[in-house]
């Protein structure tokens, strides 16, 4: 009884301790299955996820796949296109080379070929080109005998007749009308011994008045002709003048008998006519010096007349502006064209005459006409020089 007893009371302790474990164990297994539970949820969710990734990876793909069979269309269009640069690259090498050769061969056409300004004379003529400011070629032709004429009076007044031949020529008239008049005292005397004589004899002075008469005539055209001839040599040699600028005194050659419009009024009124406007034609004409080449932008006392400086393509100073003041002059238009003489250094205040210019005044407007400058034709606003008007 007793040991039934104790197996009761024992199997009572291992029920009692049995009920104590089963609830933790549950908890246990509870938990562990939420575990899982939410790791299933978790692998689920990453599984949804990875689907979505790949439908979208699928649609770049799809995309892809599209892209690239355009980018094979693409490059088969820029294969074609290639070919076709290629062939028209080896053309243009072979048009380069060909054009190379025009141009080498164009060179040595041009080396030899004349380019404006130039002057040409052909059957008694005088071509004389020049490029107008808007690149249209302009041609003058005048008669050979024209530049001829320049040419020799030109030489004849740089060369042979100097101020110095004046006072010389002056004098050669004064001792010849000297020698004139004695003689023409020593045959009165004669006259009048003639006249005694014959008074003497009773035939009277008629023969005696007759060549007093004759001699005076004779004188009197000597003295006519000699003057006339050292005007006509004043008119011809250098002239030279003297004036005063600043407080000081300047002698510098008077240029104005080189201005000559007679070659131009046959051209430069065309020219004025169809350009319309006096700053295009006044501006026409100064594009048209400025193509030539400037020796000296100093005054140098060898001036050339306008048919000179055409034919050596420049000259001085000078030389262009009794050029342009020649072209101005012909215009059948009321302007007053003036040779300035003036300081290259300072326009405005000057200390020394080294340099001509041309000045216009058009009665509307006035202009100062540079000849030696190749970028401007009125640099100055205003110049303090001596005017000589043309």
């Amino acid at each position: 009884m007793e040991k039934r007893g104790v197996h009761a009371c024992g199997h009572t302790r291992l029920q009692h301790h049995t009920m104590k474990v089963a609830p933790f164990a549950l908890v246990i297994f509870l938990l562990s299955v939420a575990a899982l539970l939410l790791a299933l949820a978790s692998t689920l969710n990453d599984a949804h996820v990875l689907r979505v990734q790949n439908n979208e990876t699928k649609t770049q793909l799809q995309a892809l796949g599209a892209d690239y069979v355009d980018l094979q269309d693409q490059l088969a269009d820029l294969q074609d296109k290639y070919g076709v640069t290629q062939q028209q690259y080896q053309a243009a090498q072979k048009i380069n080379v060909q054009q190379g050769q025009e141009l080498q061969q164009t060179k040595e056409v041009l080396s030899t070929a004349l380019t404006p300004p130039y002057i040409s004379v052909d059957d008694q003529n005088v071509y004389t080109v020049f490029k107008r400011s808007d690149g249209e070629l302009l041609e003058w032709v005048t008669p050979f005998a024209a530049l001829n004429n320049d040419l020799q009076r030109g030489y004849f007044k740089r060369e042979y007749v100097d101020t110095s031949l004046v006072p010389l020529h002056a004098e050669y008239a004064d001792l010849t009308l000297d020698v004139a008049t004695e003689c023409y005292n020593d045959q009165l005397q004669l006259c009048s011994q003639y006249q005694t004589l014959s008074n003497e004899c009773g035939e009277g002075d008629v023969g005696c008045q007759a060549l007093y008469a004759s001699l005076d005539n004779e004188r009197d055209g000597l003295h006519d002709q000699f003057q006339q001839r050292l005007e006509d040599l004043q008119k011809q040699g250098k002239e030279y003048i003297t004036f005063a600028l600043g407080g000081q005194k300047y002698t510098v050659l008077d240029f104005r008998p080189f201005v000559d419009t007679g070659t131009f009024r046959q051209i430069i009124p065309s020219l004025y006519d169809e350009l319309g406007d006096d700053d295009r034609f006044i501006h026409e004409i100064w594009y048209i010096v400025s193509q030539m080449t400037t020796y000296s932008k100093d005054i140098e006392e060898t001036p050339k007349y306008p048919l000179e400086t055409f034919l050596s393509g420049g000259g001085d100073c000078e030389d262009t502006a009794i050029l342009v003041a020649s072209m101005l002059k012909a215009v059948p238009r009321t302007w007053t064209v003036s040779l300035v003489y003036m300081d290259a250094n300072d326009p405005v205040r000057p200390s020394d005459i080294n340099h001509v210019i041309v000045a216009v005044d058009t009665g509307e407007k006035k202009y100062f006409i540079e000849t030696t400058s190749k970028s401007e034709m009125n640099p100055y606003t205003s110049v303090t020089g001596y005017y000589l008007t043309v």
